[in-house]
């Protein structure tokens, strides 16, 4: 495995550990249980992503309150 796809494979565990932690404790109410696409839906749960030329930020929202904190992305 080369050291690009290590990196990626690092930034999306983090990114899954921070949205896991977001909806377990943060939603309202906390999902319990599996987490599947339904659950999410039904709360109003979603990832919210702002590009700009060279940086990524991404988020959940919960009705259009964040809950999770940003992970930025710096590319370039």
């Amino acid at each position: 495995m080369d050291v690009t796809n290590k990196h990626i494979i690092g930034i999306l565990k983090k990114e899954d550990e921070i949205f896991m932690s977001a909806v377990r404790l943060n939603a309202k109410p906390p999902i319990k249980g599996e987490i599947t696409k339904g659950k999410l839906k039904w709360r109003g749960i979603k990832i919210v992503q702002q590009n700009d030329e060279f940086v990524t930020i991404k988020w959940l929202e919960q009705r259009g309150q964040q809950i999770s904190q940003q992970i930025i992305c710096k590319g370039g």
